[in-house]
């Protein structure tokens, strides 16, 4: 299974992905870090990403892939969505290789886990080819309010994934549905 958390630098949780010298144990569940990615130094904006090892009653274990997007603010949205879709790229990448589930939370479990899966559905969406004339993305919100009532929680949130889809379809345009007109460019005379 792969793992998304977004969190602001302060601690908003347990530690629960462990390090190899120091294992994270919660009731029958032991988790060992044994491999890590750190986000970039710079702008924080690449998710940090790890693989986990998590054992039940130290027998059975799972590898789990994890991955921290720590730019995201507390009360606020990223300043750009370049750091979200470069992780949820990553997550999908990992995902085609595993049969897994995977598990979106923040520290409420609400507004940017809302604002992930909405964005992560639409992608879907759209990766498929299931984008229908009269899309919206209000009803796609609306209909995961009605799941989970909180999700999405501010307006601010609500544009965040209207900007982030619409770069989202802008990467995906191909070349050739740019025009080009009015450029001033002549064709040679032919003799």
């Amino acid at each position: 299974p792969s793992l998304s958390l977004s969190l602001s630098l302060k601690k908003k949780c347990e530690v629960y992905w462990g390090s190899l010298s120091e294992p994270s144990t919660f009731g029958p569940f032991t988790s060992f870090g044994y491999s890590a990615l750190p986000a970039d130094s710079g702008t924080h904006r690449t998710p940090l990403s790890r693989l986990l090892r998590v054992y039940f009653c130290l027998q059975e274990t799972r590898t789990v892939s994890h991955f921290q997007y720590t730019a995201w603010p507390d009360h606020g949205i990223p300043y750009v969505p370049d750091g979200i879709l470069g992780m949820m790229e990553l997550t999908s990448m990992r995902q085609r290789h595993h049969t897994g589930p995977l598990l979106v939370h923040c520290s409420a479990g609400c507004g940017r886990t809302g604002v992930i899966c909405a964005i992560d559905y639409i992608n879907d969406l759209l990766q498929q080819k299931k984008i229908d004339e009269d899309f919206s993305i209000m009803d796609i919100v609306l209909d995961l309010r009605r799941q989970r009532p909180a999700a999405v929680q501010t307006k601010e949130q609500y544009e965040f994934v209207f900007h982030t889809v619409a770069q989202m379809f802008e990467n995906r345009k191909p070349a050739t549905c740019f025009l080009y007109a009015n450029t001033g460019a002549t064709a040679p005379a032919t003799p």
